[in-house]
């Protein structure tokens, strides 16, 4: 399995969760406890991330 910062999957907001997620050490920096994979994650969540991912996208334009 890739490291969180090497995710295959092309979904922008898991690719952004995996990249927080390393950022932080894999854990919440709000309970402590280990962060979930991002298919693991509630729906609610990985739809967040999504958004986020996709204003970004809308803003500065896909490079992909």
């Amino acid at each position: 399995m890739p490291s969180r910062g090497d995710t295959v999957s092309d979904d922008p907001g898991e690719i952004a969760y995996d990249a927080y997620c390393e950022s932080v050490g894999g854990v919440s920096k709000f309970t402590g406890d280990k962060l979930p994979e991002f298919e693991n994650q509630d729906a609610d969540i990985r739809r967040a991330w999504n958004a986020a991912a996709e204003a970004v996208k809308r803003r500065y334009g896909a490079i992909y």
